[in-house]
């Protein structure tokens, strides 16, 4: 006897209302070789789904949980490097200074909070000498008056423009203080460009 006749033998038991739609179905099942799986109560159901949501919120979070520390971790290093650079161009600025310092008769400081290069004639220079000369005399004394400022406009004026337009000078400001009492400004200069010259009424 074939499959089919016993699930036509089944259908008309079924139809006889001897045996009810589910053992039909179930026997048939079994006929036909297909597991029978329990409907599962809806209690059952729920809880599964209520477990499956748990567990992707949980991964959402983690997801977020990971982007938002990563996040963290990035800017944490970027800040890291920007301070590093940082403390390296101030390093690499007053090295600049001290290069100045070697090959002039100045003393030449980087204040990196004012973006500042400061010139102070070195003692015992005789450019400081004049500078001194003049500073406070040289209305009174024309032949100084006139070596002093030719000196002034064709080799420190040109020079410190100079060394403001070099990539280590470019955004910060020179200046020349007179040395007598370490704070008058005599020239102030930024990126090549004279800002103000003590000296600037004085015809050479």
């Amino acid at each position: 006897m074939s499959k089919f006749d016993d699930i036509k033998k089944l259908k008309e038991l079924l139809d006889s209302d001897l045996i009810t739609q589910e053992e039909f179905n179930n026997q048939k099942k079994l006929i036909l070789d297909i597991p029978i799986v329990a409907e599962e109560p809806p209690e059952v159901k729920e809880k599964k789904v209520k477990e499956y949501n748990r567990v992707q919120e949980e991964k959402h979070h983690n997801k977020i949980t990971i982007v938002v520390v990563c996040s963290l971790l990035v800017i944490f290093f970027a800040s890291i490097l920007v301070g590093v650079r940082h403390d390296q161009i101030i390093l690499d600025k007053k090295e600049f200074a001290s290069e100045i310092t070697r090959s002039s008769k100045f003393s030449v400081h980087y204040q990196p909070k004012k973006h500042v290069f400061k010139f102070i004639a070195k003692d015992g220079t005789d450019w400081q000498d004049t500078l001194e000369s003049n500073t406070e005399q040289y209305d009174e004394y024309d032949s100084v008056k006139t070596s002093f400022i030719h000196n002034w406009r064709n080799n420190v004026i040109p020079i410190t423009e100079s060394k403001s337009t070099e990539k280590l000078g470019k955004g910060s400001t020179f200046k020349i203080i007179d040395s007598t009492d370490g704070s008058t400004k005599l020239l102030e200069v930024k990126d090549g460009e004279v800002i103000y010259d003590k000296f600037d009424d004085i015809e050479d």
